[in-house]
């Protein structure tokens, strides 16, 4: 799927330099695609891009990083199967993809191939993110997750799945 960013999609058995990506701060590797923070907050993504996840406004594969739009001051970025969040400098999150189980934190279930908000969680320090779930600490050392629970991996004492934020108890 291009994850590796060296403009093929074969496998290699060496580490290959990503083609054309500026110094980068973060560095994120999901299932099939694989994203990176720049030095200037920016962030770019590559690999699989069916379900929005490299955050380009489309859902094609890309062999290359592209830019993921509306991003200019990220500090970290985390890569999941399917969905892409990034913890920005003003301490707020912003996640992009495949949305099936609430993993983007926007309130609903729609797909998202560009950066959306996550509802009421502000001041993060910290982001993960899981298969079909993400979460964040915030400031104060509370935390906080959103998607699929039917394990209890949101950690609020139910298997009820959330489209936002719930605290963790």
């Amino acid at each position: 799927n291009g994850q590796l960013g060296d403009g093929s999609a074969s496998g290699e058995s060496s580490p290959v330099e990503v083609s054309g990506l500026p110094r980068a701060s973060d560095l994120a590797a999901g299932e099939d695609h694989t994203c990176a923070v720049l030095h200037n907050g920016q962030i770019q993504c590559w690999g699989r891009g069916r379900e929005g996840q490299l955050g380009d406004g489309d859902t094609a594969n890309k062999r290359l990083p592209v830019k993921v739009k509306g991003i200019a001051n990220a500090v970290q970025v985390e890569a999941a199967g399917n969905h892409t969040c990034a913890l920005l400098k003003s301490g707020t999150v912003e996640c992009w993809g495949a949305n099936d189980d609430g993993e983007l934190g926007t309130g609903d279930e729609q797909m998202r191939t560009r950066p959306s908000q996550v509802k009421s969680v502000t001041d993060v320090i910290e982001i993960g993110v899981g298969q079909h779930h993400s979460c964040a600490i915030t400031r104060i050392r509370e935390a906080f997750c959103w998607g699929l629970n039917d394990d209890g991996q949101l950690g609020d004492g139910s298997t009820n799945q959330s489209n936002t934020p719930v605290a963790v108890q």
